[in-house]
């Protein structure tokens, strides 16, 4: 009797030992399953969604798409195997080695820019963008970054739409644009769920160019083509190249909203695409602002995001990653606004952090909206849509912070950034809605974990970090719309123009400073 439990202990084993074989099944640490959905069936990389807290609010996660490794519980049931039956333990370890080595020499073991990115936590240096232009917010740059995304897709299949973009995208990517099947049929939905700036390149003058510089770009998005029975949601992964002359400044974030012309701000008219209808001079070619010269597509599939795996926390034990000028930039902002508190900046944390558990558990992002960023609710809208289409819904129950810790204070020309490392805990787990059935994680057993949340704030705002739910500019009850403004006063408040929003979620385990 004894003999036969332990046979089908081994089996289970086995069967783990299996897991490991299939990317479809081992849940990536911090990541899980990929971002929308990609199948096994695809051999590039690609960034991984959170799952299984993994899915919930905060596991904005995008990690290595080749970092693996056996689990500790399985590292436990071969030890037990091997002690008490090693006729059997040992030839099952030997196998599992064999698995793993084999898994190892089948993914890819480098990056090319012509294959696939490089991992998003690889970040690329910026210190000589910001010498050539002090200016030069990496929020305000990124906001853009979104914007013109959706922009572009949303009017690829209208000529007159992309004619408009063309201070932003070359002849060649509008062409490519336009010519992206299935032609002709409009985009009615974009949700960017990842954007990562990979490289900075400072390309010198020629004889057909100024001097330029050049961002590589990483997105992962949701694109949705047509309506009614006709309608199609896709999976895309693309690497984007822009550029800007080096003699270019940036502008002001609300100088930034439209993508009109980029020298005068008027809608972009013009009758060979390059010079402007209303000031007359020529924007094309990434004179004034970024414009992309190169679009490459990675990986386009149509295939819903799955959103039932479990994946192991590696990174909360890790020690925490603290830029060498926190504290004294700290001290330059309690200088500059002696009302910013760090007990009341950890307060504003909690608020956020409740709201965001008690919205995302209920599919529900409107008691969400006024404390975060548009492009940080566009990803949390890609996914609470993603479960609503799929009949599920991530609980998030019992979460408690149970300690916080600054590691890092930016202060740009437009935006001051607070991030804090918080560590917390709670019950996670997925069940259907229709039957209430659960059908990953536990909800008995608390997940514990850590981030890194990021905070910002206009950087002429002033005054205590608020912990009530009215709204910072007409002290209102807080109603926000889409757009990202007050219902009542109609000032716009989720840049942080009055008071901090949460603008990122990083992962312990990828978190590079």
């Amino acid at each position: 009797m004894r003999r036969a439990r332990w046979l089908r202990f081994t089996w289970v084993v086995l069967a783990l030992c299996a897991g490991l074989w299939s990317a479809e099944v081992f849940a990536r640490p911090g990541g899980g399953h990929t971002f929308g959905g990609r199948s096994r069936s695809s051999s590039r990389g690609s960034y991984s969604r959170p799952s299984s807290r993994g899915s919930s609010p905060s596991r904005q996660t995008y990690s290595d798409p080749h970092s693996d490794g056996v689990s500790g519980e399985l590292i436990w049931l071969l030890l037990r195997l091997l002690f008490a039956y090693p006729w059997i333990g040992v030839p099952v370890i030997v196998l599992v080695i064999v698995f793993w080595s084999r898994a190892r020499r089948s993914a890819p073991q480098s990056w090319e820019l012509r294959e696939a990115p490089p991992p998003v936590h690889a970040k690329a240096d910026l210190s000589r963008l910001r010498e050539l232009d002090p200016a030069f917010s990496r929020i305000v740059f990124e906001d853009f970054a979104y914007r013109l995304y959706a922009s572009a897709q949303r009017a690829r299949h209208d000529p007159k739409a992309l004619a408009a973009l063309a201070p932003y995208l070359s002849p060649a990517v509008r062409d490519a644009l336009a010519a992206e099947p299935p032609v002709g049929v409009p985009v009615t939905n974009v949700v960017v769920g990842a954007l990562a700036i990979l490289d900075c390149v400072l390309r010198p003058a020629s004889a057909e160019q100024a001097a330029k510089v050049q961002l590589v770009l990483d997105y992962v998005a949701n694109i949705s083509l047509g309506t009614g029975s006709r309608a199609q949601t896709w999976y895309v992964h693309e690497a984007w190249v822009l550029q800007r002359d080096q003699s270019a400044r940036t502008k002001p974030p609300e100088e930034t909203e439209r993508l009109g012309c980029p020298n005068c701000g008027a809608p972009f008219e013009s009758s060979d695409g390059r010079r402007c209808g209303y000031c007359g001079q020529v924007v094309a070619d990434g004179r004034f602002a970024f414009s992309v010269v190169q679009r490459r597509q990675l990986e386009r599939e149509a295939h819903p995001p799955a959103l039932t795996s479990d994946v192991v926390e590696r990174g909360t034990n890790f020690p925490s990653v603290i830029d060498p000028d926190n504290d004294a930039a700290f001290r330059r902002l309690r200088e500059r606004d002696p009302a910013v508190e760090e007990t009341l900046l950890r307060a504003r944390v909690e608020q956020i952090y409740a709201a965001l558990n008690r919205g995302w558990t209920a599919l529900d992002l409107s008691g969400v909206r006024g404390f975060v960023s548009d492009a940080l609710y566009a990803y949390l809208r890609y996914w609470t849509e993603a479960y609503t289409a799929q009949g599920l819904r991530n609980c998030l129950s019992r979460m408690r912070i149970s300690r916080m810790q600054r590691v890092k204070v930016v202060l740009d020309p437009h935006y001051d950034a607070v991030t804090l490392r918080l560590w917390a805990s709670g019950l996670d787990y997925t069940v259907a809605t229709d039957t209430g059935a659960r059908v990953s994680g536990s909800d008995s057993v608390p997940r514990a974990y850590s981030e890194y949340w990021t905070l910002i704030r206009a950087a002429g705002a002033r005054g205590a970090p608020r912990v009530d739910s009215n709204c910072p500019s007409c002290a209102a009850p807080l109603q926000v719309n889409m757009a990202g403004n007050c219902q009542h006063c109609g000032s716009h408040i989720t840049r942080g123009e009055f008071d901090w929003v949460l603008s990122k979620i990083e992962q312990d385990d990828v978190y590079a400073g």
